[in-house]
């Protein structure tokens, strides 16, 4: 759980965000536009919807589960998000910033090399 202080953090690191971008104010929010101003991109090529079967033959039930419940995923090192491109535009676009979100520089939050999100 967030406590007010981590709170405030992501707040302002929302509403800088949104400022630094351009997108303040506007609406529809223009989320490719926060995206690219966070240096990140959409990778559309590879597809979380369709995870291989024989990838998901190395696991256990549960991760198998796991997986394929995963909407979103951020690569850290290739500054790449990856999508489950069966979803919703307005749900990819909630991902994209979800993800966009991981890459900010709140202090003591855990940043794996890769965050993935269901």
């Amino acid at each position: 759980m967030l406590n007010d202080q981590k709170k405030k953090e992501i707040d302002k690191i929302a509403f800088d965000a949104l400022k630094k971008s351009g997108a303040l104010g506007l609406l529809p929010t223009p989320v490719d536009r926060i995206v690219q101003y966070a240096e990140l991109r959409v990778n559309s090529h590879i597809d979380l919807s369709n995870v291989p079967s024989h990838f998901l033959a190395k696991f256990g039930l549960a991760l198998q589960r796991a997986v394929i419940k995963v909407r979103g995923a951020l690569v850290r090192n290739d500054r790449v998000i990856l999508l489950d491109n069966e979803q919703s535009t307005q749900r990819k676009n909630f991902v994209k910033l979800h993800e966009t979100g991981h890459e900010s520089n709140i202090p003591d939050t855990f940043n794996p090399v890769m965050t993935v999100c269901k």
